[in-house]
């Protein structure tokens, strides 16, 4: 199987020289990266001005690359092209992959220019710092003009990419390859047909015994020692010490600075560490993924092929492992060493407190039952930006109603509301359908996974993660980028993507945990 991944030695010249401007800009991004993750965690505040000139140069660099006329020479000699994506030659399986994916992004950014480019890199970073104010201050007019901006120059970019049947598609393919509006709409319909009945089934049952969380309430988790215990489950999922970092940072991220320097962030909440742990379990998750690319691969495919599929590796060791009782049962001496606090609570009602169902105002405390409403939210928001349906300056109030109408419930500011993802402040228009889509791709995966590994519940209240690590290594990680997500959801599932596989989970789960 590593033979496949290795790019033949007598590869033609054009090529070898594309893939050399392609590592350039793999190189670059990472770089890019480097500058991103010092500014969200360390970076003075006095740095910011020049900074975002830092970020837009690096991106003016990429983007030369990409879309200047040595990548359009190389790519005609090979042949490359949407009819044939592998182009002419014979090439080797990696060879082929870059090929497709270097055409598939230089016909992208070919679409824009340069100072396009720029704008939207200087853009991005002065929305980013200044979305941390507003945040801070909850004050959404503060932010409001550096979101036009960004609105603005999206559509643009919408406009200029084109493809798709509306502006949205555009966006959406950059994260998620092949998908468009219409068929993420069908099937967030069809999730929303199930979910809405059990988190109504679940709203009944106020006085289950899933409600343990309020055994917590009102008691002060220490920082340290929820970060010791962070460190301890990072250790337990072999994430590697020496190929990253932990930090703190305003919006729990992942980094990748180099292929063996994936750096993860977290925030900590004193009243409920359950928030912390889960974010560095969700963001292990992904800088596994990055990690266990294959190496041989070109460096332009060291990352994953989707960010639904990204997010799947997240969510499905947050979610599936971290939030089951097996999990717990094993952390549990662990939890109690590090957060005193919670001596006396019982395993079952640990478990308990760790899957507690009630409409929240922030998606990334959000519960599994609820998550995908707070996605389906941002999603009809985004539509509706995109299309010029909503103005930014209504965005506040759009939110809090699609909240009302979504979860049952008005967040009382917009820090809790509007404000609370970093996303939009980097210009990410199209990426929150991923996030639901992760839940999909991820119930799919971890139902292969008990396929093939018979006593994969039991390995996990043993501590034992390396087997799940090394099956999705093999399965998930090694193929990078080369692949399409529904290429990869074919290749180790056999079926095409399926909802279902996730509402059979949920409802599975929880129909024992409210007892329904």
């Amino acid at each position: 199987m590593s033979q496949r991944y290795k790019h033949a030695g007598d590869a033609p010249a054009a090529l070898k020289r594309a893939a050399q401007l392609a590592d350039e800009i793999g190189l670059l991004s990472h770089s890019s990266s480097l500058l991103g993750w010092d500014q969200e965690t360390y970076m003075p505040e006095a740095a910011l001005d020049e900074r975002a000139q830092q970020q837009a140069l690096l991106a003016r660099l990429m983007h030369e690359r990409l879309a200047g006329d040595e990548m359009a020479r190389c790519l005609d000699e090979l042949g490359a092209s949407p009819a044939r994506p592998f182009g002419t030659q014979q090439l080797s399986w990696a060879d082929q992959r870059l090929l497709r994916s270097l055409g598939r992004s230089h016909r992208r950014a070919a679409c824009l220019n340069a100072d396009f480019v720029s704008q939207l890199s200087v853009a991005a970073s002065l929305g980013q710092a200044n979305w941390i104010k507003a945040r801070h201050a909850n004050d959404f007019a503060h932010f409001a003009p550096y979101l036009s901006k960004l609105i603005e120059l999206k559509r643009q970019e919408a406009s200029l990419v084109g493809g798709g049947a509306e502006a949205y598609d555009a966006l959406l393919d950059e994260y998620e390859p092949g998908m468009g509006a219409a068929e993420i709409a069908t099937v967030f319909s069809k999730m929303r047909e199930q979910l809405v009945p059990l988190v109504a089934a679940i709203g009944q049952k106020s006085s289950s015994p899933a409600y343990a969380f309020d055994a917590l309430a009102g008691k002060n988790f220490l920082q340290a020692g929820q970060e010791q215990l962070g460190r301890a489950i990072l250790a337990a999922m072999h994430y590697p010490t020496d190929s990253g970092r932990l930090d703190v940072s305003a919006h729990p991220f992942t980094t990748t600075v180099g292929r063996k320097d994936v750096r993860i962030t977290t925030r900590y909440d004193q009243k409920n560490f359950f928030a912390g742990i889960s974010s560095i379990v969700h963001e292990a998750g992904h800088a596994l993924y990055e990690l266990g690319v294959h190496p041989d691969l070109h460096l332009m495919l060291s990352n994953g092929c989707s960010l639904g599929i990204h997010e799947s590796q997240s969510r499905l060791w947050e979610n599936m492992v971290g939030r089951s009782r097996a999990f717990w049962g094993h952390f549990l001496p662990q939890l109690q060493n590090f957060l005193p606090e919670t001596a006396g609570l019982s395993l079952q009602e640990i478990y308990q407190a760790a899957n507690r169902v009630k409409a929240s105002f922030i998606r990334v405390d959000a519960d599994e039952v609820t998550y995908s409403l707070h996605v389906m939210l941002r999603f009809e928001l985004e539509l509706g930006i995109m299309r010029g349906e909503l103005e930014v300056k209504d965005l506040s109030e759009a939110w809090r109603e699609k909240s009302r109408q979504l979860l049952g419930i008005v967040p009382p500011t917009d820090s809790q509301g509007v404000l609370q993802d970093i996303h939009w402040s980097m210009g990410s228009i199209g990426y929150f359908p991923t996030y639901a889509l992760g839940n999909l791709y991820a119930a799919m995966f971890y139902q292969q996974a008990s396929y093939d590994i018979p006593d994969l519940e039991a390995q996990v209240g043993q501590g034992q993660f390396l087997p799940l690590k090394n099956w999705l290594c093999s399965k998930i990680h090694q193929p990078g980028a080369a692949v399409l997500p529904s290429e990869l959801v074919q290749e180790v599932c056999g079926v095409r993507l399926d909802h279902q596989p996730f509402m059979n989970y949920l409802n599975r789960k929880y129909t024992q945990l409210y007892d329904l």
